[in-house]
């Protein structure tokens, strides 16, 4: 009899705990569909060619803005260059410069 009353008890805090987390599941669906509302419908209305097209067109968009950063990216590169190319030939005439002054004020 005590068997009996241990696995009554053990059956009812199953029940307790489906019937939480079911009620957990509810309210978690209904913040969902509030925060995406499409969604709500999305399993019945199968529209999978929709949602694949969907799909190609924001990875086209994804393609067409790595592609215009690449180019930013090679822009950029071809700055920094030609800055480096500037940069360098000015540091050799500094260089020249203090080589010169300092052949001047040599005794």
């Amino acid at each position: 009899m005590q068997e009996q009353a241990a696995w009554t008890s053990v059956l009812e805090n199953v029940e307790q705990a489906l019937a939480q987390a079911e009620s957990e599941t509810a309210k978690r669906e209904q913040e969902l569909s509030v925060i995406l509302p499409e969604a709500e419908n999305a399993h019945q209305t199968s529209d999978w060619p929709g949602c694949f097209e969907r799909m190609d067109s924001r990875m086209q968009g994804l393609r067409s803005v790595a592609e215009q950063a690449g180019h930013t990216a090679a822009a950029a590169d071809t700055v920094l260059a030609e800055t480096e190319v500037a940069l360098r030939q000015w540091l050799a005439s500094v260089d020249q410069s203090a080589q010169r002054l300092a052949n001047w004020a040599a005794p």
